[in-house]
């Protein structure tokens, strides 16, 4: 694992989350905050409160016993999810108040400290509005893998890294990488049949254009709109989109095309 996928530790999200996760902990246990937040209790953990804790530990480690995060930022915020759940509901239980309080907190941090998006190399093109269908009709011999993504969404923001990874690993002038904003673009998004909706389950997605055409995507979508979950790292896509064999043929089609300007060269000389 390279070191610089820890950097975004430093930033605000991974300073101040852990610290809103333990803050029921701190109030309740330190002088003078449990004595002003909680005047009728004692300044320590009660057997309530570890029965409660223990209680959302076992429905965290059964809805998620086959759960297996794709990278360490995915982990941490499900961590992250259900710690700030665990203290709502001990604030809550407390004083109702505090428990509103908490939220509005939570919602502070979400808007404020989201996840820290990725910035290091890529080839990635973006495309703005009607670009993507322009790319795809001018030119059908250039494959496109194309993320469909939204800043606010978190999965987005954590694959960021591993699709640039693949699109510096596997581009090709006939095999492109690309991303679209749903946000900004949603009539584009719903065009090429993905849900850019706040409770979207299709974010990400990746689909693959050969020949102008989608001929690939993940996630699967039935026909009763159901999504099918994926998780998106490099080795799942790599299988599943045939990169190593897409980059083969568009090297191929590059051997093609400066075969037959060398021919056309000689004819005119």
């Amino acid at each position: 694992m390279k070191l610089d996928t820890f950097n975004p530790l430093l930033s605000g999200h991974y300073i101040l989350n852990p610290l809103a996760c333990l803050l029921y902990v701190v109030l309740k246990v330190f002088p003078p905050f449990c004595e002003w937040l909680f005047p009728d209790e004692e300044c320590q953990i009660s057997w309530r409160d570890v029965e409660l804790l223990s209680f959302l530990a076992i429905v965290l480690a059964v809805k998620n016993r086959k759960w297996k995060p794709a990278t360490w930022q995915e982990a941490a915020s499900m961590v992250f999810m259900f710690s700030k759940i665990a203290n709502f509901v001990l604030f809550a239980r407390s004083d109702l108040r505090l428990g509103l309080l908490y939220l509005i907190l939570c919602l502070v941090l979400f808007l404020l400290f989201p996840e820290p998006s990725y910035s290091g190399p890529d080839e990635v093109h973006f495309f703005r509005g009607p670009a993507l269908d322009d790319a795809l009709r001018e030119d059908p011999s250039v494959t496109w893998l194309v993320e469909f993504y939204a800043p606010w969404c978190p999965p987005c923001v954590r694959f960021a890294p591993t699709f640039a990874e693949l699109s510096l690993r596997y581009n090709h002038s006939y095999l492109r990488f690309g991303k679209l904003d749903v946000g900004k673009y949603p009539i584009v998004a719903e065009k090429h049949k993905v849900d850019s909706s706040a409770v979207s389950k299709q974010l990400p997605s990746l689909v693959l254009y050969e020949g102008g055409k989608e001929t690939k995507r993940r996630p699967l979508v039935d026909r009763r709109a159901v999504v099918t979950p994926y998780t998106f790292t490099e080795v799942n896509i790599e299988r599943d989109f045939n990169l190593r064999e897409l980059k083969k043929a568009a090297e191929e089609k590059q051997k093609v095309r400066e075969k037959n300007a060398k021919k056309e060269k000689n004819k005119s000389e």
